[in-house]
């Protein structure tokens, strides 16, 4: 490529990033933060921040809040019977089933058959970053418009799959 063509192509996606950021910045400021605002409650910007932090920001990062006693997690003990999920092969407590989940070199989404996501995993090889507001959501209202025909590609292709057979569907990197 001839480093006048390299320019021109530079030039271009340059230009169309910008008018991207910009929509979206105005967007942002004139449209989701101030309806954010009349809309969320006040106790619901803890979680809202804890997401943040959990999914990272883009050109800063805020310094952590202070953590009482009150909201530092207590150390769990040994869960008794009762606290125990029965499999045929054993029994675990919630936290060992969240802890073998979040270990797997896997990205795991569950979604219902209403199409409401009901679970994810929140292992360290995560593909695709979200929060825990998707949870009870229709799967179709957690993505940009911009991929929701994929999304759309992929319950199509599982239409006609009994319940007796587990789907599973892979995306290559």
């Amino acid at each position: 490529m001839v480093f006048q063509d390299f320019v021109k192509q530079l030039e271009e996606v340059a230009l169309s990033l910008a008018d991207v950021l910009s929509s979206h910045f105005y967007k942002e400021n004139n449209i989701l933060f101030p309806t954010a605002l009349n809309v969320i409650k006040e106790n619901e910007w803890k979680d809202i921040r804890n997401q943040f932090d959990e999914l990272g920001y883009c050109c800063f990062t805020p310094e952590p809040p202070e953590i009482t006693v009150e909201e530092g997690k207590a150390p769990t003990s040994e869960p008794g019977v009762e606290g125990m999920v029965p499999f045929e092969t054993g029994a675990l407590s919630k936290e060992e089933i969240e802890a073998i989940f979040d270990a797997l070199p896997v990205d795991i989404t569950f979604v219902d058959r209403g199409d409401t996501v009901r679970y994810f995993s929140q292992s360290k090889e995560r593909v695709f970053l979200r929060t825990k507001a998707v949870i009870g959501r229709k799967v179709q209202q957690c993505h940009p418009q911009k991929s929701i025909h994929i999304v759309k590609l992929f319950f199509y292709s599982c239409e006609g799959v009994s319940s007796a057979k587990p789907h599973e569907y892979y995306i290559a990197l």
